[in-house]
């Protein structure tokens, strides 16, 4: 039976929104008003992000597909954060308004990759109760597993049910969704901690992440929650209106 998770807060870091951007210098050497602009779209995203995902744990010996390996069941799922945030990339595209309409499709994508964050621990809590341990998330397009496998992931869920549906392409729509699979075994595997950038076969991906900058940046990130910017932003009278 497939499970639907709603109702929770994602958190974005400012310091991804950057990197993203391509801002990839040192913090203190990061333009202030490239800094106000993402503080000003992450205020004005607070009621764009709808997070929500849905997961179901299957039998590894009921599955063809060849990534499964060395696992007794597997978790599927599907997360989004909704359409309204590319909408608004949308609407301020074609007002020629780009910075601001590139940052907040970063914002989308950091947003989206918080929400499978919180669904892949979701699922590592539930495995747990089953005495089960899960190794690093992986999507189908990324490493060994081809992009056509979303096919099978959309088979196995309800994806309507959040909203999500699949194109021809086999893109999924809204753009800011994502799907994942994850392995889980009564035994611990080795890649269980591991970035997901450090596993995929895309090693000129100007995105990749690198792990010791991402560590030594890692306590100085500043996340924001965003329900809780909303009512901050609010309360302060500085909500940007749509």
């Amino acid at each position: 039976m497939a499970k639907i998770i709603k109702d929770f807060q994602v958190e974005v870091s400012k310091q991804e929104i950057l990197r993203l951007l391509g801002h990839t210098s040192k913090p203190e050497e990061i333009k202030e008003r490239s800094k106000k602009l993402v503080e000003e779209m992450i205020s004005f995203s607070c009621d764009l992000i709808k997070p929500e995902g849905i997961f179901v744990i299957r039998e590894s010996r009921e599955l063809p597909e060849e990534c499964f390996f060395n696992a007794e069941k597997v978790a599927f799922c599907i997360c989004t954060i909704g359409k309204l945030l590319e909408k608004q990339v949308e609407r301020l595209t074609n007002q020629e308004e780009l910075a601001r309409a590139v940052t907040l499709d970063a914002i989308g994508s950091v947003a989206a990759e918080s929400t499978a964050e919180h669904l892949n621990q979701v699922i590592a809590d539930e495995a747990k109760k089953k005495k089960l341990y899960g190794n690093t998330r992986f999507s189908p397009g990324y490493g060994g597993w081809k992009l056509e496998a979303q096919r099978f992931i959309f088979d196995i869920l309800p994806a309507e049910k959040i909203g999500v549906r699949l194109n021809r392409s086999f893109m999924m729509i809204p753009r800011k969704s994502v799907s994942f699979a994850v392995n889980l075994s009564r035994n611990r595997f080795k890649d269980e901690n591991s970035d997901p950038c450090q596993i995929c076969g895309l090693k000129e991906c100007r995105f990749r992440k690198d792990a010791k900058r991402s560590a030594t940046l890692l306590g100085a990130v500043e996340k924001v929650k965003l329900r809780e910017c909303h009512s901050e932003s609010t309360e302060g009278g500085r909500r940007i209106s749509p």
